[in-house]
């Protein structure tokens, strides 16, 4: 059930009138139409998995990337089995954990497409489309200058569907800005 459905039905009882004024004012152009999204997370902090919806995803990323400039960002099904879904938090975490002091410039994120519209052509810099039925989990690096989004690929027939910290880490290494830069930094003090 979209937003504007959900929202006009709650306020008034469930009755074939209400439903038929509703699919009515729809049609009618008196309702905008809406994709599936869950709500936007209340809050967020720094060394944590950022949870994104649609919502936050809107306008090519433009609302994440005005906050942070780099953005790890995995797709996944929330409904994949229990043991893969637990490696993969356990990843995230560890690599939101070690990036905390980055966490103005790069986010490590999910975006869950069970509960969150996604069509491949919400992302115009993607290097390589996902495929919106995938069935492995899509990790996809977003840089804002220049604005590029690249995939994480895996050999084909590798049975693990989640990758090693150290794999993981040499793919955020060939695609980041930030971290190369905060690097320099580093070694010129």
């Amino acid at each position: 059930i979209s937003n504007s459905i959900s929202d006009s039905i709650s306020s008034s009882p469930l009755t074939p009138d209400n439903v038929l004024q509703h699919v009515d004012r729809y049609f009618g152009g008196e309702l905008a139409a809406t994709r599936k999204t869950l709500r936007v997370p209340e809050s967020w902090s720094p060394g944590h998995v950022k949870a994104i919806v649609y919502d936050t995803l809107s306008n090519n990323l433009e609302v994440e990337t005005s906050v942070h400039d780099e953005i790890l960002l995995v797709f996944t099904k929330n409904s994949a089995p229990g043991k893969m879904i637990k490696k993969l938090r356990s990843l995230l975490a560890r690599t939101a954990t070690s990036m905390k002091h980055m966490s103005s410039k790069v986010v490590v994120a999910v975006y869950d497409t069970a509960s969150n519209y996604f069509h491949e052509d919400m992302f115009p810099h993607l290097d390589t489309q996902v495929d919106r039925h995938h069935t492995e989990t899509v990790f996809v690096y977003v840089t804002q200058s220049p604005p590029k989004m690249s995939v994480m690929r895996r050999r084909k027939n590798k049975k693990i569907r989640v990758p090693s910290q150290a794999e993981l880490n040499k793919f955020i290494w060939e695609h980041t800005n930030v971290l190369k830069e905060e690097m320099v930094v580093e070694m010129e003090i």
